[in-house]
């Protein structure tokens, strides 16, 4: 163990997700970022949308609670605003999650972003979990995040187009 290390009590996971904390029928995120350091973080929330290209994620890896038609959940992780992930008619699920499957390289996630979607998919708090089985989930260390509503149409650079944040603690 690193004396150094400000989290030694932390270990990788090979599912992590977010969860609305209310059943919704309709939850749109554009992109979800998971990032294994806090480099990127602000506590203010005003990074503009441009997405990261540090954040780790495959889309193809990823795992959700529902969709709408084409809507999947690789749209989430594809660092391109003008796509996202959809629920929305896929009835009101007991749970709404999206989340990411690292399989053979699990994760200890330390930031999350998310850039949710239409206002539908705003004002409501979500929570981070993480589980080594897609079973039992554990929730985060870091804080909930609570996802502002946004306009319905944005462009890259909009600066009504921010992140909401969660940080580990």
């Amino acid at each position: 163990m690193d004396a150094d290390d400000p989290y030694p009590f932390r270990l990788p996971h090979r599912y992590w997700r977010v969860r609305t904390l209310e059943q919704k029928n309709v939850w749109n995120i554009k992109e979800l970022q998971f990032y294994a350091d806090t480099n990127l973080y602000d506590p203010t929330q005003n990074t503009i949308g441009v997405p990261s290209p540090n954040s780790i994620h495959n889309g193809a890896s990823c795992i959700r609670s529902g969709q709408y038609g084409s809507h999947g959940c690789d749209r989430a992780f594809d660092n391109n605003l003008d796509s996202w992930w959809s629920n929305w008619a896929a009835g009101y699920e007991s749970q709404t999650w999206i989340g990411m499957d690292f399989g053979s390289s699990p994760q200890d996630i330390m930031h999350v972003r998310i850039m949710a979607g239409r206002p539908a998919a705003g004002n409501r708090e979500a929570l981070v979990e993480w589980s080594d089985d897609k079973i039992s989930w554990t929730e985060w260390t870091g804080n909930r995040i609570w996802i502002r509503e946004k306009v319905d149409r944005q462009s890259a650079d909009s600066r009504t187009n921010t992140w909401d944040e969660g940080a580990a603690q």
